[in-house]
């Protein structure tokens, strides 16, 4: 199923875009995401409107909501 495919290749690029190790995202509770988070996006390059860091990340979860929307409309014709 080339949406699946789709749905890990954009999976793998959020992982990429938030810049956390697959190893070392499980370490992280909810208040060190956070952390890491705000501190990533301080430090990344911006100009007046776009943080680079957060761009990025917003870019890659819009790729990865869009192929979760298409494994469900796949996965609706299968299971029926």
């Amino acid at each position: 199923m080339d949406s699946l495919k789709q749905l890990k290749s954009s999976l793998y690029s959020v992982a990429s875009s938030i810049q956390i190790l697959s190893d070392d995202f499980e370490k992280y509770n909810i208040d060190d995401f956070c952390e890491f988070f705000i501190e990533s996006k301080k430090s990344a390059p911006q100009n007046e409107k776009i943080n680079t860091y957060t761009y990025n990340v917003e870019e890659s979860l819009k790729k990865y909501e869009h192929n979760i929307k298409m494994c469900m409309e796949e996965f609706k014709y299968i299971i029926r």
